[in-house]
């Protein structure tokens, strides 16, 4: 009954060659062959039924370019989506997904916004890479455990939304999102969140609440966050631990390499800079050198983790209030941290 009611709607549609058509909330546990006869279609909603998966003439809907699959009983992405290549808008939140097919994402390159709430996914492929228009992506309330780096390969990507999962740390490479505004990430098990994001120039809401986070990105204020969450986590408390070491036993290379990173920062660094090239594999070990938060003076692996407080209404001035937030820095000696007046602390964990 529910069936061939769908089947007069769809010959009634196929007279007029709508542009829109809605068979939502209608109990169909699969969709009649017709479908695939209404090639004028270019955004169909199908939320709010019982479908599994989808005919083969709905390969022949290649105007497509919103395509609503939402509450519906499907247990992996359907192979007739990858002939919809220039599909735009995919909503597939709340079916039953564990996994998703990689061949169905190279095709559907043209994709601007994708959602996947609430499904059963664990992990996301490495071929997401190919979603290169990708705006919008939300993965909200499925079980995933990580990000793969290919993620970062989004350069368009302007929303993340990944609240509700089981993810413990962000990709490294996230500084490649240069186009990113919004990162949900609530109620995870993040316990870092990368140095990088602080490349994410265009960022303005960043939502960390309810993970494992300790403590900020030194260079969090470049930000220019409108809002920032960041409640239920263990950050450090602002109770100073002071040090009793004076000084350090620096190793060889890492004497050696202060020397080198210094030197080259001096106006006879082209010099050091052509002679580096000829060791590639030293050039990329310094690569990795950093400056002290303090006397701004360069290390490589040994230096001093601390943190500052910074409040985040009046320093970040995010239209929210996420109070005193600990910022980390990094101290190149103990001299540096035994200096006076500096705002740089040892930390206390939380308990």
């Amino acid at each position: 009954m529910v069936e061939s009611a769908a089947n007069r709607m769809l010959v009634s549609a196929l007279k007029k060659k709508p542009l829109s058509l809605t068979l939502s909330n209608k109990g169909l546990t699969y969709l009649p062959e017709g479908i695939g006869r209404i090639t004028s279609v270019k955004s169909l909603d199908l939320k709010n039924n019982n479908l599994k998966d989808l005919p083969e003439s709905f390969s022949n809907l290649k105007e497509l370019k919103l395509i609503n699959l939402g509450n519906n009983d499907f247990t992996e992405i359907s192979s007739r989506l990858a002939d919809i290549q220039g599909l735009e808008t995919l909503h597939l939140f709340n079916n039953k997904l564990s996994e998703l097919n990689p061949v169905v994402f190279g095709n559907l390159q043209h994709l601007v916004s994708l959602n996947l709430n609430q499904n059963l996914l664990v992990e996301l492929p490495s071929s997401i890479n190919r979603l290169s228009y990708l705006q919008h992506l939300s993965l909200n309330e499925n079980n995933l455990q990580h990000l793969p780096d290919e993620i970062c390969h989004l350069s368009q990507l302007q929303e993340l939304n990944i609240n509700n999962n089981c993810i413990k740390s962000l990709p490294k490479d996230i500084a490649y999102l240069r186009k990113l505004q919004i990162l949900q990430a609530r109620r995870n098990e993040i316990e870092k969140i990368p140095e990088g994001i602080v490349q994410c120039v265009e960022l303005e809401v960043l939502d960390v609440a309810g993970n494992c986070i300790q403590s900020f990105p030194v260079q969090l204020c470049k930000l220019k966050l409108k809002e920032l969450y960041c409640e239920e986590n263990k950050l450090f408390l602002n109770e100073p631990v002071y040090a009793i070491q004076e000084r350090e036993v620096l190793s060889l290379k890492e004497i050696t390499a202060r020397f080198v990173l210094r030197f080259s920062k001096s106006p006879r660094s082209s010099m050091v800079k052509s002679k580096l090239k000829k060791f590639p594999e030293v050039e990329n070990l310094l690569n990795d050198g950093l400056d002290c938060a303090l006397c701004r003076n360069p290390f490589l692996n040994t230096w001093l983790e601390c943190v500052r407080f910074v409040d985040s209404k009046k320093v970040l001035k995010t239209k929210n209030n996420a109070g005193t937030i600990p910022v980390r820095g990094l101290l190149c000696s103990y001299e540096c941290f035994n200096q006076a007046r500096h705002d740089f602390y040892g930390i206390a964990q939380a308990m």
